[in-house]
C-alpha cells in the first residue's frame, strides 16, 4: 500500500490569468488532491488572486513588492506545511495522476522528477518532450531514465546540464535546510534544486510525461538546428556562462562537491571572453578543450565553435 504524505503545491504567479483557473481545475482534478495550494503572486494588480481565491485549497500569499521566480518560490516552500512540496507554474496543466504517480517512484528519494509535454499556447502538442530539448547526450538520458544512478553521479551529469524543470519537481520538505535560501540569482530555483536535491537525499525518475508545458510563441520557435544556433547566440549575448558561474560555484561553496567546482572555473573562463578579441580567445579555447571541460560540461566542439566563430559575429 503507498504510503500517505500531505502535500502541498506551491504556484508562482505573475499577471497569470489568462492560463490561470486551467492549471488550478488540473490541480483540483488529481487523483491525490493536494492538501494545500500555496498561491504566491508576484503581480501588480489582484487579478489573478481574484481568481486563486474561488478554490477553497488556496492560500494565498501576496507579496508587496515583486519578489522574482526564484525568491517567489522560496517563500511559497518556506510556508509549505506538507510533507512534500511540488512547484507549479502559473500557466501549465498537470494530468490527472501526476501527483499519484510521482509519489508512487518516491521511494527513499528525496525527491522525484517526471517529464513534460511541450505545447503551444492552445495546449497542442510540439512534438517534443522536455527531457529532450534539454539536449542531453543519449547515453546520459538512458542513464538517468534507468533509476540507478547514484546521487553524485547524477549531479555530475547535471554539471552539463540540469534536467528537471521546477514544473516537474517533487521533494520532501524535510530537506528544506539543506536547500533553502536560493543564491541571489535570477530564475535559479529549478537549476539549484536540481542540483541541490541530488546532492541532499538523491532523485528519483518518473519516466513519463505528466504536465503539459505551455510554450509561447514569444519565447518558443521550432526546434531542431534552427532554434539551437538562435540558443547560442542568444547565450552569447546574455553573457549566460556569468550566471552558470555565480550557480555553480555556489553549489560547490554550499556542498563541496568538486565536479561543480571544475563547472564554474569552465564558466568563468567562457564568462572572460566576452567582447574580447578572436586571438584573445585561442588560448583558453585550447587549453578548455585539451583539459576536456567542453566534452564534460557542455556540448563539445559545439561550444567551440561558439566560442571562436560565433561570438566573433555578436555584439
Amino acid at each position: 500500500m503507498q504510503q500517505k504524505y500531505t502535500i502541498s503545491v506551491v504556484l508562482a504567479a505573475f499577471r497569470g490569468e489568462k492560463f490561470l483557473a486551467e492549471q488550478l481545475d488540473s490541480l483540483e482534478k488529481q487523483t491525490a488532491v493536494p492538501d494545500e495550494i500555496l498561491f504566491c503572486d508576484d503581480s501588480p494588480d489582484d487579478a489573478s488572486c481574484r481568481i486563486a481565491a474561488q478554490y477553497p485549497r488556496v492560500r494565498i500569499l501576496k507579496n508587496a513588492s515583486p519578489l522574482g521566480p526564484a525568491a517567489n518560490f522560496a517563500r511559497g516552500i518556506r510556508e509549505a506545511g506538507g510533507e512534500l512540496v511540488f512547484l507549479s507554474d502559473q500557466d501549465d496543466v498537470w494530468l490527472p495522476g501526476k501527483i499519484e504517480k510521482m509519489i508512487s517512484c518516491l521511494g527513499d528519494s528525496g525527491g522525484v522528477f517526471c517529464n513534460s509535454t511541450l505545447t503551444d499556447g492552445k495546449l497542442h502538442p510540439l512534438g517534443c518532450d522536455h527531457w529532450s530539448m534539454r539536449g542531453l547526450p543519449a547515453g546520459e538520458l538512458a542513464a538517468i531514465r534507468s533509476g540507478r544512478l547514484k546521487p553524485e553521479a547524477m549531479a555530475e551529469i547535471f554539471c552539463r546540464r540540469v534536467l528537471p524543470a521546477a514544473h516537474d519537481m517533487m521533494f520532501r520538505t524535510s530537506l528544506l535546510e539543506k536547500l533553502l535560501p536560493f543564491p541571489p540569482l535570477p530564475a535559479c530555483h529549478d537549476s539549484f534544486l536540481g542540483m541541490a536535491v541530488a546532492l541532499s537525499g538523491g532523485w528519483s525518475v518518473c519516466n513519463e510525461e505528466l504536465t503539459l508545458f505551455r510554450r509561447h510563441d514569444r519565447n518558443f520557435s521550432g526546434m531542431g538546428k534552427k532554434r539551437a544556433l538562435a540558443e547560442a547566440v542568444q547565450s552569447l549575448r546574455e553573457n549566460t556562462f556569468a550566471w552558470n558561474r555565480d550557480l555553480y560555484q555556489a553549489v560547490f561553496d554550499r556542498y563541496g562537491f568538486p565536479p561543480a567546482g571544475e563547472r564554474a572555473e569552465h564558466s568563468a573562463v567562457r564568462a572572460g571572453m566576452q567582447d574580447q578579441p578572436l586571438f584573445r580567445r585561442l588560448c583558453p579555447v585550447w587549453k578548455e578543450w585539451q583539459n576536456g571541460h567542453y566534452r564534460r560540461f557542455g556540448r563539445g566542439w559545439k561550444n567551440v565553435v561558439q566560442d571562436l566563430v560565433l561570438r566573433s559575429f555578436v555584439s
